[in-house]
């Protein structure tokens, strides 16, 4: 299972979001069977969602699925991701199944950030073409900030740590995990995630309110008054 985070500093509002697309699919197919399930966001808050799919027929089954759990606020944004897949029977002409769990946030940075991420995407797959896939990318005015891409034909898993600056303006984060059998005839199976965390923090935070001279001479004479009512109350 993946995570994602997108958090931002209550305060000043450095980052606002402005569009979100989050689902989970699954499918699956053999001849004399389908079966499919799909879920999405419907706005902003939280996104819990798990889908899966059977077909079976003649002995030959086909099986996939795809969870997510997703929050998204002024503040924070979160999600776990993951997809599978399975085909067992005898060879058949292009049995099918697709397990899809994706994330696509995007968002305005209205005064320079500073940003941190760390995670990971992961492929395992047997006997399938290169069809299974997992991502995440941000993208801004810019150009691609980051990209880390992995399928059957790559490492299975790549770790990464890096930061950087963000300067205002739009930005698109998207992640997703994919299984799919693609075009194998034979039993295969696949699985997917997606692991990041997006750390952003203000450049310039807000300054800490500094105490004026009226006010330093208002307080003198508070603290004065206290310590001579103490002591005429002594006496």
């Amino acid at each position: 299972m993946g995570a994602l985070v997108v958090a931002v500093a209550a305060s000043g509002q450095p980052v606002t979001f402005v569009s979100q697309d989050r689902f989970v699919s699954a499918s699956a197919s053999v001849p004399g069977d389908s079966d499919s399930d799909s879920e999405t966001a419907t706005g902003f808050g939280p996104f819990v969602a798990s889908v899966s799919a059977t077909a079976s027929a003649s002995g030959r089954q086909a099986d996939a699925s795809a969870s997510q759990d997703s929050q998204l606020s002024a503040s924070a944004l979160s999600t776990d991701g993951d997809a599978a897949g399975s085909y067992q029977g005898g060879a058949v002409f292009f049995p099918e199944y697709v397990g899809n769990s994706w994330v696509d946030v995007t968002f305005d940075v209205n005064e320079a950030v500073r940003w941190e991420s760390f995670g990971e995407v992961f492929v395992d797959t047997f006997g399938t073409s290169d069809a299974s896939n997992a991502s995440v990318r941000l993208d801004g005015p810019g150009g691609v900030v980051f990209h880390w891409f992995v399928h059957d034909d790559t490492p299975p898993l790549i770790s990464f740590s890096e930061m950087g600056i963000l300067d205002p303006g739009q930005y698109r984060l998207r992640c997703n995990a994919t299984a799919d059998s693609g075009l194998s005839q034979l039993p295969i199976d696949s699985s997917a995630y997606f692991r990041l965390d997006l750390l952003l923090t203000p450049v310039n935070p807000p300054p800490v309110p500094v105490m004026g001279s009226a006010a330093r001479v208002l307080l003198a004479l508070l603290v004065a008054g206290a310590g001579a009512w103490r002591l005429a109350r002594r006496r």
